[in-house]
């Protein structure tokens, strides 16, 4: 029975991860807002300010929702105590899942269930978007680090020498900005098509229509790490010494992910529906390019449109990113707060009209 005992606690941990993780990423932001004077993060110190209450309250909702939705996971794919067999999602050689379209469910929860169960699916596709990019490049994966440098090196002569932007560091100043840039607007579009690239497939057997798009996400998260080394080096050669503040980079790019992810589950859906929503998007995708102060500083816009960027979340994203990376600060608490909220708002919503939508996908494709 101790056998027993310890395969049925395996059982739920592994099969309730993302419910684990959610408490974990609930935690830390409890933690970050309580202890925001002592990290710098613009709280007075010895005061418990409003923000911090909402940031520590925001955190302790985020980790009961994980810790039920780890509880419902797990104890809706583990079997009894007395049972001989033991699913813990260890690998491919589980029971494959049944779907039974008949059964009640809530769309919201069931999808998010079920891509969890298809993530050997999951590393598979995005394995094979990879090759599949790259299989007739010299270059391969490195084309992926040597694109944003020479997209980089024409905007950096054009910009530096016609319109002479006074900005410090301009080469990483505009390589950041095109990296995260570049991992909102692939992330989006190829999620967008990947529904409709992979009907012939989903019609023949099932497969949750979510992976496909966590799949192309995944490919762009991939692409961004690939192209983030030679940023780092980059910024050391130019002079930009490593600091504290780059620990935080990590946050801007989970925000981003987030954020693409929403768009790209709500632009996914849509192009289900609307065939003129593939040339659409890409046409409001290139005008929120310029629009966001990723090639030029925000300096220059009048204060109108200053003010404007306040609302834009890319402009959030890749500002902190660069005040970490090249300026060595920390962003404020408050505007960290506000952009992750914002990032997980879009994402709830592209995941809740994509999930009330999927199960029309096969009669529309």
């Amino acid at each position: 029975m101790p056998d027993a005992r310890r395969q049925w606690f395996l059982a739920i941990l592994l099969n309730g991860l993302p419910g684990w993780l959610l408490v974990l990423a609930g935690l830390a932001l409890s933690a970050v807002s309580l202890l925001a004077d002592n990290l710098g993060l613009g709280a007075q110190a010895e005061i418990l300010g409003w923000k911090q209450v909402v940031g520590a309250a925001a955190g302790a909702l985020l980790a009961s929702a994980g810790a039920w939705l780890g509880v419902r996971i797990s104890t809706g794919t583990t079997p009894d105590l007395q049972s001989s067999t033991f699913d813990v999602g260890l690998g491919p050689a589980d029971d494959q899942p049944i779907y039974d379209s008949a059964a009640p469910r809530v769309p919201f929860l069931h999808e998010l269930s079920e891509l969890y169960r298809y993530r050997y699916l999951l590393r598979n596709l995005v394995g094979r978007d990879l090759k599949v990019r790259y299989k007739r490049s010299v270059l391969g994966f490195f084309w992926a680090m040597v694109n944003p440098l020479l997209t980089m090196a024409v905007l950096v002569v054009v910009f530096t020498n016609l319109f002479r932007f006074e900005v410090e560091n301009y080469p990483i100043f505009l390589l950041s900005g095109i990296l995260l840039w570049r991992l909102f607007a692939e992330g989006t579009s190829q999620a967008m098509r990947s529904v409709l690239g992979n009907s012939g497939l989903s019609k023949k057997i099932y497969i949750p229509n979510s992976v496909f798009v966590a799949a192309s996400l995944g490919s762009a998260v991939i692409h961004f790490l690939f192209a983030a080394f030679p940023l780092l080096v980059l910024a050391l050669i130019t002079g930009v010494a490593p600091q504290v503040s780059w620990a935080y980079l990590v946050i801007p790019v989970i925000q981003t992910t987030l954020f693409a992810f929403g768009i790209g589950l709500v632009t996914a859906a849509l192009a289900v529906f609307f065939a003129d929503m593939l040339d659409i998007y890409d046409v409001l995708l290139n005008a929120y390019y310029f629009l966001t102060p990723i090639i030029y500083p925000i300096a220059i816009l009048p204060e109108f449109l200053r003010r404007v960027q306040a609302l834009n979340p890319m402009h959030s994203f890749i500002t902190a990113f660069r005040d970490a990376l090249i300026a060595g600060q920390w962003p404020n608490l408050e505007s960290t707060l506000t952009a992750t909220i914002i990032a997980l708002l879009v994402t709830a919503a592209g995941w809740s009209l994509f999930t009330r939508l999927s199960d029309q996908f096969a009669y529309q494709v």
